[in-house]
């Protein structure tokens, strides 16, 4: 059911922003942490380093990137989003937020109030991760 679910989600967001999910994931990682390492975005994307680099190629083409050295150590190149990335990021989140809500409008209070239940513990067992 999951996967169902976040397709709907992922679908509908990826077809009004024309972006693929993981481009959309990367959009807002890199929001989350303001910036990060090519390394700290494959790990959190659990996908390989060559998969994040084509990834931020195509964001960055788009503009919604940025590759910026570090200031610590000079091998490492890190990423931040543009002012256009945080704007779409932004619009993003929105769009989210208001497909999600059209799905658990229909829930009742019990029921609203059993799932963010579960999902606040899921949430925490990923944080122990």
């Amino acid at each position: 059911m999951m996967p169902k679910i976040a397709r709907h989600v992922t679908l509908g967001f990826t077809q009004v922003f024309h972006l693929t999910p993981p481009q959309v994931f990367t959009l807002i990682l890199v929001g989350e942490m303001q910036q990060c390492s090519f390394s700290d975005l494959s790990h959190a994307l659990r996908v390989s380093a060559p998969t994040v680099t084509g990834i931020i190629d195509r964001l960055e083409k788009a503009g919604y990137v940025k590759r910026v050295p570090s200031q610590e150590d000079r091998r490492v190149i890190n990423i931040q989003l543009t002012k256009l990335g945080h704007k779409f990021e932004k619009e993003i989140q929105v769009h989210i937020r208001k497909q999600w809500r059209v799905l658990l409008e229909k829930l009742s209070q019990k029921e609203s109030e059993s799932y963010l239940s579960i999902v606040k513990k899921i949430y925490a067992r990923l944080d122990q991760e």
